[in-house]
């Protein structure tokens, strides 16, 4: 709360491994027992160290037994949870979606004394050029791929997919967890079930933007946000739509997410989908195609109800947490349970190392009167019945479908410099102008609001603390050495920060008080920003339409996001971006390590320089083409009657053993 002032496989050019050596990011020293490594915990420090104790256990052994061990349990467990297992052995971990394990560098010991950024930068390389030299090459490794993650075949018109996505140079074409997790749950409906929801809710108005695939060609129906949606949306299906059958689709015309299903429910929807998966990998006569005998040739017919609740302008946290596991702090029943932080932060200033969890709202239930979606939102429309909604981006409660958001796809206020800005020449300071969007205020409720509480800790600097080094430490193993925490000086970081609202929205009697305790600025052209080196990213009314500018600037995006979106599976924390926790208690320290520590200073440049990079790859309009075509594909495939008979047969059996690590 706010207070007054008082590859292409081999020859894909990999991220820049850092070195880990005294010249460079790293000193890594040598190894010794964990026995003596527990003993060296100091009190200053004890906490940095106490999350780095896991990096100590072995690597060995693989993801896959631990998400064997996650469908026989209960469904809806966060992805932290999941990854408590992998977490146990090896150094280090992230938790995305595709939940690998990842690689150290060298001995957690030996590198008590390096700058907790500097361990993440450097096990996020790792971890990623990892994943870039272990991409298929070809389409039996992809088919081998697929069943070795998803324990079923791929859908019907695999080799066309993967056909189209090698003409695009796809980098990742291995990496769609996020389109298997989010149809895992429709397995437990009635393909006939998924259909005939969705025809009901097109029969009504409730703001969605209805597709028709017939014949081979994509029909818009009426809706959209803005022009842009239903044009994006049509391009897309119109370079693929003929390998798809009939069909309807429903398309979220709201930025906020819509569906939410109880997690019991859940449960017994992803348990009755594995059940169908293994029936499907278990048939020996799959088909190949489509029979396109589901979608009746009857327009949508009128309906006069309907499943979607209005919360408009009201509190929406009790609806938006139903599916969080019963035994999460969410759900906890006194309502006061604290956020779980130690499974996505590095005490005690919260640097971000599992974003996964970090987004997770069922571990964090502060957010309830902090994100703008839960705190009386303009738009808020309902359902606590699956229905395959597909949404630009969605909170880890909900079960939209994500999917590329067409104010990328056009371009809507994308990165146009007119003359690019070299690193040197821009401004060491974190830059941002917006308004105060997203949740609407009150009787003072802004006080609570996330973006007002960034803000306002970054214009009055409250509280900030940062690490720095003992004095005379030779951060030898056994001694009273290594980093401590103090609170900066009044003004020590006001240099860095250059964050302020350009206008007070969305308020009730209570704007003047708003406006009066901020500094609020004149608006500035999006151009500006590309003079700053750190480019802060938070979300509004849900998703950040200016993430891929960011992304495309060279600068280091810094990105606080709840919001989940299509590219979760291709970005990589400390590699691409800057992960912010809830708080921002990371964010003084990390501005003062990338413009103070020389180390800090080579790792926030080649963020920049790898985000530009990695964006140019994986965020262009071919790759949300891509994805596109895979998740209807996959559509496609889980509201067809014939479902559990549909798969891709390779034209020869796939490679008996294709060497890819456990991921």
């Amino acid at each position: 709360m706010i207070h007054p002032p008082s590859p292409k496989r081999p020859t894909i050019n990999s991220a820049p491994t850092i070195p880990s050596s005294s010249a460079g990011f790293f000193a890594c020293q040598p190894a010794v027992p964990r026995s003596t490594a527990r003993a060296i915990m100091l009190p200053t420090v004890r906490q940095i160290r106490l999350w780095l104790m896991p990096l100590f256990q072995s690597a060995q052994g693989g993801i896959m037994d631990i998400i064997d061990t996650l469908r026989t349990g209960r469904w809806g467990q966060p992805s932290y949870q999941l990854l408590e297992g992998a977490r146990e052995k090896s150094y280090y971990y992230y938790a995305r979606t595709t939940k690998r394990t990842w690689i150290p560098a060298c001995s957690a010991a030996a590198r008590l004394c390096d700058h907790p950024i500097s361990i993440l930068a450097y096990d996020a390389s790792q971890a990623f050029n990892k994943t870039l030299t272990r991409q298929s090459t070809s389409l039996d490794e992809a088919v081998t791929e697929y069943r070795r993650r998803y324990n079923m075949p791929p859908p019907p018109h695999f080799d066309k997919w993967f056909e189209f996505a090698q003409q695009r140079n796809t980098t990742l074409i291995d990496e769609y967890d996020t389109i298997y997790h989010s149809m895992l749950p429709f397995w437990g409906l009635s393909p006939s079930t998924i259909r005939s929801r969705v025809r009901e809710d097109l029969g009504f108005d409730n703001r969605v933007m209805g597709i028709s695939i017939r014949n081979g060609e994509p029909i818009h129906l009426g809706n959209g946000q803005g022009d842009f949606q239903p044009i994006a949306t049509l391009k897309q299906f119109n370079k693929f739509a003929q390998f798809l059958p009939d069909m309807d689709l429903e398309f979220n015309i709201h930025d906020e997410p819509r569906v939410v299903v109880p997690h019991e429910e859940l449960h017994r929807l992803v348990t009755k989908g594995y059940a169908a998966q293994a029936s499907l990998n278990s048939n020996s006569s799959l088909l190949n195609y489509f029979p396109d005998k589901n979608t009746t040739a009857q327009p949508i017919p009128q309906v006069f109800t309907s499943r979607f609740n209005d919360f408009e302008l009201q509190e929406t946290w009790l609806y938006s947490r139903l599916s969080c596991p019963p035994d999460s702090p969410a759900m906890d029943l006194d309502g006061n349970a604290p956020d779980n932080t130690s499974a996505f932060a590095i005490e005690p200033l919260g640097f971000v190392f599992n974003q996964s969890a970090s987004s997770d709202i069922c571990s964090s239930p502060s957010l309830r009167h902090r994100l703008g979606i839960f705190e009386r939102p303009n738009a808020f429309k309902l359902t606590n019945e699956l229905v395959p909604m597909f949404s630009t981006s969605h909170l880890s409660s909900f079960q939209d479908i994500p999917v590329p958001s067409p104010w990328y796809y056009e371009e809507v206020g994308g990165y146009t410099p007119d003359t690019p800005v070299p690193w040197e020449s821009r401004r060491g300071q974190i830059y941002w102008r917006g308004t105060t969007t997203g949740g609407h205020s009150r009787g003072g409720s802004w006080r609570n609001l996330q973006r007002q509480g960034v803000i306002a800790s970054l214009e009055r600097e409250l509280g900030h603390h940062i690490l720095e080094r003992k004095n005379d430490s030779t951060c030898s193993i056994g001694g009273d050495e290594g980093w401590k925490v103090r609170e900066a000086n009044e003004g020590e970081l006001s240099q860095y920060f250059n964050a302020h609202f350009v206008g007070i929205l969305h308020c009730d009697r209570d704007c003047l008080e708003e406006t009066m305790f901020f500094n609020v600025v004149d608006r500035e052209d999006q151009a500006e920003a590309w003079n700053y080196r750190y480019l802060l990213d938070m979300d509004g009314h849900a998703y950040s339409g200016r993430f891929y500018a960011f992304m495309r600037s060279k600068s280091v995006p810094l990105k606080q996001a709840f919001f989940r979106e299509w590219h979760e599976d291709m970005l990589i924390p400390w590699v691409h971006y800057v992960p912010l926790n809830k708080d921002v208690t990371d964010l003084p320290e990390i501005v003062r390590f990338f413009e103070q520590d020389p180390v800090g200073q080579q790792i926030a440049r080649t963020i920049g320089e790898e985000g530009q990079s990695w964006a140019a790859r994986t965020l262009r309009n071919d790759d949300m083409d891509v994805y596109m075509f895979r998740l209807m594909l996959e559509y496609a495939r889980v509201q067809d009657d014939q479902r559990e008979n549909l798969g891709f047969i390779p034209p020869s059996p796939p490679a008996e053993s294709f060497p890819k690590d456990s991921y």
